[in-house]
């Protein structure tokens, strides 16, 4: 749910700049809905081609709560190597970020029934139900 009316903002935003007429709302909705389904597709399908070395997939939830973990696992999954000489400079920029205040997004009962009915593939493949995701699932 938050990645949908987060792209919806960031797509409202853009389009705000760029678009030489006005976008009726309800067609950027269903864009949202739609691109993202596509690009998943997209993503499942060529999956397979990227070697088991070369990909790393973690839930953002656990790079906002233990960045410095998630950014470790990263370097150990593709095999980086170097991360102790980088970890000052992750730490210091995290500093940096310390109070940095994340959007906050309302959603309806509509459209979180609409997300979870267009978005339903995600929802199953990630295991998430009502926004949240079962931590076994992207280790």
């Amino acid at each position: 749910y938050d990645v949908y009316v987060a792209t919806l903002n960031l797509h409202r935003k853009v389009m705000a700049g760029t678009a030489f007429q006005d976008i009726d709302d309800a067609a950027l909705r269903a864009n949202t809905l739609e691109i993202y389904k596509e690009m998943f597709a997209r993503f499942e399908a060529e999956r397979p081609l990227v070697p088991p070395g070369d990909f790393v997939e973690l839930r953002y939830a656990d790079l906002d709560r233990e960045p410095m973990l998630a950014l470790e696992r990263i370097y150990d999954t593709l095999g980086l190597g170097g991360f102790a000489e980088a970890e000052g400079r992750f730490r210091g920029y995290l500093a940096t970020q310390a109070d940095f205040e994340k959007n906050a997004y309302e959603m309806d009962d509509a459209a979180r029934a609409l997300v979870r009915e267009q978005w339903g593939f995600a929802f199953d493949r990630w295991g998430y139900e009502k926004g949240v995701a079962r931590d076994e699932n992207l280790g």
